[in-house]
């Protein structure tokens, strides 16, 4: 049995208040609760990043089976952007396991002062998006929508579709052909009585002669329902793919976004070493054989991340020519897009692992850059905290490294606290209707974590700075 001090316990008030705003603001609080294990529990760094996913994962697992099938308030789809995260989850947990390594090579002070540049950067970025949402919700809404529309009517400009919808054109294509029925009907007789049409097509050659406006008339008519018959096929085809995920956004997740979270999830336990976790397949991070691993894992989270940039191209490509009228805050993918997700997310994962912080900390202004409601940001960067801290936390799990009884107890307070969130803070700001205090929550953990746990601490560091070598934290291990 453990018996707490006084400041484990005072330790575990401060974490279940963060479970609570946490789950509010859709943010996990990692760096800020390292710091409580570190200060408070005198846990070393190893074993405080452990107990930290364990909390993390803990509480926004809740969440999710609180709210898992929640409906986005943006049309008849799920309020996770499954889509938009499957981008950028793949490159963010690449660069983390980059990142995470690199950690014992840097000194604490150097860490400090990108830890507080790189989150004071996001929290001027999060606070922009509070003032637009407070002064004018509807101004984004607006320039997104005029940005949709923009990009839509180029592509439709460029292609040999017509501008309308599916049911317009079938309408008008049944029209045409009930109307030239006859035409067509001569048509296919003539192809199958070669021999007597060869009587027919010289007397009409000289009846052309004579009259040449009624033959071209008809000859336009019948080229006409031709072609507009190549389109309909092509829009048949296109319509039951539209129509295909139209149903799919009806369900809580598509097959294949089932199939790619958990082939990534996969793959990341057994060949990943994020936060310095433990690999289940028995190769140390502090082993030679490590940088095979993680080449490995490399190559396979960039082929994933391949595959779902083609998907969702071709996805948008679908929507576009079946005429979709986009919504404000609809996506429309294209290689280019994917190329920059890509490399924004391996990039901001990385400083994510040097820094020690959880995804939630860039998946958030992620999803504000491409304005979607506080609401759905908030949400879906749950479910990505929930899914990235699930991987460390079940490598600790297996490598039994961590003390059952402190997971116990940093359990029940994490569920607790995320109980309190996702029941009571939460449900009572959108209640409000003044979804930009959900970013007021965002930003208030970050500027915590930016000045409490490390600004203040720079210029001592700075003065007897040491470095946290491989040695130190494998010793942990």
């Amino acid at each position: 049995m453990i018996i707490f001090n006084l400041e484990e316990l005072f330790g575990s008030f401060i974490l279940f208040l963060l479970s609570i705003v946490g789950r509010t603001a859709g943010l996990g609080g990692s760096v800020f609760a390292i710091g409580i294990f570190l200060l408070l529990f005198k846990f070393n760094l190893y074993y405080s990043i452990g107990y930290t996913q364990v909390l993390i994962f803990t509480g926004t697992l809740t969440t999710m089976l609180l709210r898992f099938k929640t409906r986005s308030p943006l049309g008849d789809k799920p309020m996770i952007e499954f889509d938009i995260l499957m981008q950028v989850i793949t490159p963010v947990l690449l660069g983390l396991s980059f990142g995470s390594h690199v950690i014992p090579a840097f000194p604490v002070w150097l860490i400090s002062v990108i830890f507080v540049t790189f989150n004071g950067i996001l929290c001027i970025f999060v606070l922009l998006k509070i003032i637009l949402y407070y002064k004018n919700p509807a101004g984004i809404l607006s320039q997104c929508t005029a940005k949709n529309n923009e990009e839509n009517s180029d592509h439709i400009a460029s292609t040999d579709r017509l501008p309308q919808s599916i049911e317009s054109e079938q309408a008008i294509f049944g029209h045409n052909l009930e109307e030239n029925s006859e035409n067509i009907e001569n048509f296919v007789n003539n192809n199958d009585h070669s021999e007597s049409n060869d009587a027919k097509n010289s007397e009409n050659e000289n009846n052309y002669i004579n009259e040449p406006e009624k033959y071209q008339d008809n000859y336009a008519q019948n080229e006409e329902v031709i072609e507009i018959g190549k389109k309909d096929i092509e829009k048949n085809e296109i319509k039951v793919k539209f129509e295909y995920f139209l149903a799919q956004n009806k369900r809580v997740m598509t097959n294949i976004q089932l199939v790619y979270y958990v082939l990534v999830f996969i793959i990341s336990v057994f060949l990943s070493n994020i936060f310095l976790s433990p690999s289940v397949v028995g190769v140390s991070p502090c082993s030679d054989k490590y940088a095979y691993l993680i080449a490995i894992y490399a190559i396979l989270i960039l082929i994933i991340n391949t595959y779902t940039s083609f998907y969702l191209v071709n996805k948008t490509k679908i929507y576009q020519a079946s005429s979709y009228n986009f919504q404000p805050y609809d996506i429309i993918w294209t290689y280019r897009l994917c190329l920059k997700v890509l490399t924004f997310s391996l990039i901001f994962g990385y400083f994510l692992g040097v820094l020690g912080m959880s995804t939630g900390y860039i998946i958030s202004p992620f999803l504000l850059y491409f304005n979607l409601p506080p609401a759905v940001t908030t949400f879906s960067s749950s479910f990505a905290i929930c899914y990235t801290s699930s991987i460390p936390t079940l490598q600790f799990i297996i490598s039994n490294d961590l003390d059952y009884r402190y997971c116990i107890w940093i359990t029940l307070v994490s569920i607790l606290g995320s109980l309190g969130g996702s029941l009571g803070l939460r449900p009572w700001i959108l209640q409000r209707k003044k979804n930009y205090l959900l970013l007021i929550v965002l930003i208030f953990i970050m500027i915590i974590s930016l000045g409490i746990l490390f600004a203040v601490q720079i210029f001592k560091l700075a003065n007897n700075s040491f470095v946290l070598n491989f040695a130190l934290l494998c010793d942990n291990n």
